[in-house]
């Protein structure tokens, strides 16, 4: 999960981050599942867009955020079961629509391709295809180093 808290114009935050951050270790997958992500705290320069992971040691004391600053923190969760590819592209579809994940999780994680000029979100069924060919490919190319 990731979260994004900013101040309102014209005032400062103070944040408290409560877990252990970015100590947690990466979850693995099994059954050919992918992992998740790192857990991280950044802030962010609004202004310049540049991102700055803050440490374990700055994270156990509360800190300031400026009305141009907003603190990202993204949340470990599990790793996932069955590889990613093998899904069935309807219940992408369904995860995308519910917003579980985006239609560029979607292509890039399950290989399935959405149309998202619509709400309907359609497969293009000949595209996943093809998507999901050149990912495995890159996975048995990454394998073998």
């Amino acid at each position: 999960m990731e979260t994004i808290i900013k101040p309102l114009k014209g005032h400062a935050l103070t944040f408290v981050n409560f877990g252990n951050g970015t100590s947690s270790p990466h979850a693995c997958g099994v059954h050919g599942g992918t992992g998740n992500l790192n857990p991280s705290v950044s802030k962010i320069d609004l202004k310049t867009g540049k991102k700055i992971i803050l440490s374990q040691q700055e994270l156990l004391t509360p800190f300031t955020l400026k009305d141009d600053e907003a603190c990202l923190t993204i949340e470990t969760g599990g790793g996932g079961f069955g590889d990613p590819l093998e899904r069935d592209p309807e219940m992408v579809r369904e995860d995308t629509i519910n917003y579980l994940i985006s239609p560029e999780k979607a292509r890039d994680v399950y290989g399935v391709i959405l149309n998202t000029e619509t709400e309907a979100f359609d497969i293009d069924y000949e595209a996943t295809k093809r998507c999901r060919e050149e990912l495995k490919a890159k996975k048995r190319a990454n394998s073998v180093r």
